[in-house]
C-alpha cells in the first residue's frame, strides 16, 4: 500500500513579496513569488493569508516549512503575518518546520550568502535552469522558500 506523499509548502514570508515552493516527496512541483502592492495593511495581510490557505488546500499540504524572520529585519506587520501563517497551519493540523537563513547557509556547501542559493538549487532541481520565472523575478524569496522546504538539520 502506497503511503500518502509528503507535500511541503516552503514559505519565505514578507510584506512586499512572499516566496513559495511546493515539493512532493522531494520533487519540486511549483514555485514563485506572490507580490503585494502598496502599503502593508489589514487587507494585504488577509490577502496573503488567503493565498496560504488556498495553497494548503490546492496542494493538500502535509508540512509547512517557513523561513524564520531575522529580528533585525522584521516589522510588526511581518511578525503578525508570520504568527498568522503558523496559526493557520496549526488549525489545519499541518506539521510545521522552520529554519533561519543562517541554518540554511550552514546546511549548504560553499554558501556564504543567500544570493548564492540559485546555482546550488539549480543542480538539485534542473527545472530551475529553464524557468522563465528566474529571469522575470529578481527576488531571492522563492529560492529561500525552496531552501527552507528542503532544509534538513
Amino acid at each position: 500500500m502506497r503511503q500518502k506523499p509528503n507535500i511541503i509548502l516552503g514559505i519565505s514570508p514578507g510584506t512586499r513579496a512572499m516566496g513559495w515552493a511546493v515539493l512532493s516527496d522531494g520533487e519540486l512541483v511549483d514555485w514563485g513569488v506572490k507580490n503585494f502592492k502598496g502599503k502593508w495593511s489589514q487587507q494585504s495581510e488577509e490577502k496573503s493569508l488567503q493565498f496560504i490557505v488556498n495553497m494548503l488546500n490546492d496542494y493538500m499540504i502535509t508540512t509547512l516549512a517557513i523561513k524564520r524572520i531575522n529580528p533585525s529585519k522584521s516589522s510588526s506587520g511581518l511578525d503578525r503575518l508570520y504568527s498568522h501563517i503558523i496559526a493557520t497551519a496549526h488549525l489545519n493540523q499541518i506539521e510545521i518546520k522552520s529554519a533561519s537563513n543562517m541554518e540554511i547557509k550552514k546546511s549548504q556547501k560553499n554558501i556564504r550568502n543567500m544570493k548564492q542559493l540559485l546555482p546550488v538549487l539549480s543542480i538539485r532541481f534542473p527545472e530551475l535552469n529553464n524557468d522563465k520565472k528566474i529571469g522575470r523575478v529578481q527576488n531571492i524569496k522563492f529560492h529561500e522558500a525552496i531552501a527552507v522546504a528542503t532544509y534538513r538539520k
